[in-house]
């Protein structure tokens, strides 16, 4: 097993090293029409503070790079600044992409990148 990286060994204000996942979704129901009602797809960001493990969820009303940038600033606006944001890039955010590839919700990762620098966050 390899060791575990020095942001989580370092002991820091809760959220300031963070861990990122996104996980759905959930069928909800949007409004109530008069023939039954509309049923949309919801998804969740998940924030993992790296030293102590606190967990913070942010709701993702789309998989496009401006849903998850508006929940990232929800939760930097609750928490503390952040200093490092990880991403495991897992199978789902490498399925995603590749399933969204070529449509008009596809992850930009260069604005989320440009976006992050802006903000100080490596």
């Amino acid at each position: 097993m390899a060791d575990l990286p020095t942001d989580r060994m370092e002991t820091s204000s809760p959220f300031t090293n963070v861990g990122t996942d996104v996980f759905g979704p959930w069928i909800i129901v949007t409004r109530r029409t008069r023939g039954g009602s509309a049923n949309s797809k919801r998804w969740a960001a998940i924030f993992t503070c790296l030293s102590s493990r606190a967990v913070h969820v942010e709701v993702v009303e789309s998989m496009d790079t401006s849903s998850f940038i508006r929940a990232l600033r929800r939760f930097m606006a609750i928490r503390d600044p952040v200093a490092k944001l990880r991403c495991d890039q897992g199978t789902n955010f490498i399925g995603a992409s590749s399933e969204l590839e070529g449509s008009a919700g596809n992850l930009d990762q260069r604005r989320i990148s440009q976006y992050l620098s802006s903000k100080g966050i490596e």
